[in-house]
């Protein structure tokens, strides 16, 4: 539990500001099996599958700019107290019905992630992204996320009902998942190799969950 750190109001609201500019001007792609967000997938038979056919997210690259790559790269750096190799970052938007599974990002002991969010301000969205996912109802016009979210065997009384766009992260060795709300200009560091999944609001919400994540090596 000590290694996963919570901050709220993590950068100032100039550089928030210019996050979410970036965000705005460009457009979401839709990820390819050949280049999933999640690398791992966990089974309840406490295995780990690498590269399993899975639904991918609506991902923007980031990595070529500086202020992602060097300047915010930097204060998180400050903040941490951490000397860190980024090795990715991106972000990842979520609607309704499209969770991801329990998973790792990376196996390595000194490898971390940093999430951050913001939250889905007007016109933060792109409509033509929206009504390409969803019926004139707000409802999927599929199935959108995959199947069932694979639960660990400690974790039964998990319900997969009226998610709320929190992150859940498993702790190890204790019996059960930690869950943290996505709440505007809040960052969450934590190792890699710890099980988590992040998840879609709810139907009742038009909202999309959206996600800056870096990808650290300890150095």
């Amino acid at each position: 539990m000590d290694k996963i750190l919570i901050f709220d109001d993590f950068f100032s609201d100039n550089i928030l500001t210019k996050i979410r500019t970036i965000i705005h001007d460009n457009n979401w792609n839709p990820g390819s099996k050949n280049s999933l967000v999640i690398n791992y997938f966990y089974f309840p038979n406490n295995r780990f599958f690498q590269n399993n056919p899975d639904e991918t997210f609506w991902r923007m690259e980031l990595s070529f700019y500086d202020l992602f790559s060097y300047d915010l790269k930097y204060i998180i750096e400050e903040k941490l107290g951490k000397k860190l190799f980024l090795s990715n970052i991106y972000a990842v938007s979520q609607a309704y019905q499209e969770n991801s599974n329990f998973h790792i990002d990376c196996n390595k002991n000194n490898s971390y992630t940093f999430c951050f969010y913001i939250d889905n301000f007007e016109g933060f969205a792109k409509e033509s992204l929206r009504d390409s996912r969803l019926g004139s109802s707000g409802t999927p016009t599929k199935p959108l996320g995959g199947a069932k979210p694979r639960l660990s065997v400690d974790d039964e009384n998990y319900e997969n009902e009226d998610l709320d766009g929190n992150l859940y992260i498993k702790i190890p060795d204790e019996k059960h998942i930690l869950s943290i709300s996505p709440n505007n200009n809040r960052a969450v560091f934590f190792p890699s190799n710890y099980i988590h999944r992040g998840t879609a609001f709810s139907k009742k919400s038009s909202n999309l969950r959206i996600c800056i994540a870096w990808k650290f090596i300890e150095i």
